[in-house]
């Protein structure tokens, strides 16, 4: 896994814009939104591999019911598969499933 989060373009810097990314100025076009965060979740998969919905989260900023938003799309349209499970982590918990571009 990387060490921090992806900006769009592949580029490995701090994710552009407010610290909050609900933090949207009145007027931006939510599509436009809507693609950049796409965008920002299929970096991740080309970057990081097989990974969890929870760790795109984590990388990306983005809550964890966009990221599932999005992994759903791009399973629909067959750009994303899941590819196994990850370990159980210390705390306990399901099983990570993870995904693959």
């Amino acid at each position: 896994m990387s060490s921090g989060p992806l900006a769009p373009l592949g580029a490995r810097a701090s994710v552009a814009g407010p610290a909050d990314p609900r933090a949207i100025r009145p007027g931006v076009d939510h599509n436009v939104m809507r693609k950049l965060n796409r965008s920002l979740v299929l970096d991740v998969l080309r970057s990081d591999g097989p990974i969890s919905r929870a760790d795109i989260a984590k990388l990306t900023s983005l809550g964890k019911p966009t990221v599932s938003a999005i992994i759903d799309e791009l399973r629909l349209e067959g750009l994303v598969r899941e590819v196994g499970v990850g370990a159980v982590s210390a705390a306990g918990g399901r099983r990570s499933q993870r995904r693959r571009r």
